[in-house]
């Protein structure tokens, strides 16, 4: 069975059940009943959708089935966040370029001040251009 298929399998399920009438014959002479009687009736309902699931659930190729759909859908959705991330990136840019770039270089020289705390570095050297004519 294929997917498309699931929702056709389970809508005849969706629907109310049929009421359940219980006949029952009041008895109108003789001695007036003392009080209110109540009982609890145990009604046995079939569960005709109970075989279906399990030769569902049983055939492992249908949820193989499901799972690569799954994994693509999985998939499609990482590649609309990435573009959606992307174009946000190149919309900032184009609408303020220098300020764009400006705010980038800073932002990667924090992460990079965070990945690499080296207690060798001297930041006041650093700043200075005489750091950067050394040899390498």
């Amino acid at each position: 069975m294929k997917f498309t298929m699931v929702s056709q399998k389970i809508s005849s399920h969706l629907f109310p059940l049929q009421p359940i009438l219980l006949e029952h014959k009041i008895k109108l002479s003789g001695n007036s009943p003392v009080g209110t009687a109540c009982y609890d009736v145990m009604v046995d309902v079939p569960f005709p959708i109970q075989r279906e699931l399990s030769a569902l659930l049983a055939n492992v190729e249908k949820n193989k089935e499901i799972e690569t759909c799954d994994e693509a859908i999985c998939g499609i959705i990482t590649k609309i966040h990435e573009h959606r991330r992307r174009r946000t990136f190149f919309l900032g840019f184009s609408q303020s370029p220098v300020e764009f770039i400006n705010a980038l270089i800073e932002s990667q020289s924090r992460d990079l001040k965070l990945v690499s705390r080296e207690p060798s570095r001297n930041a006041e050297k650093e700043r200075r251009s005489d750091f950067f004519n050394q040899p390498w």
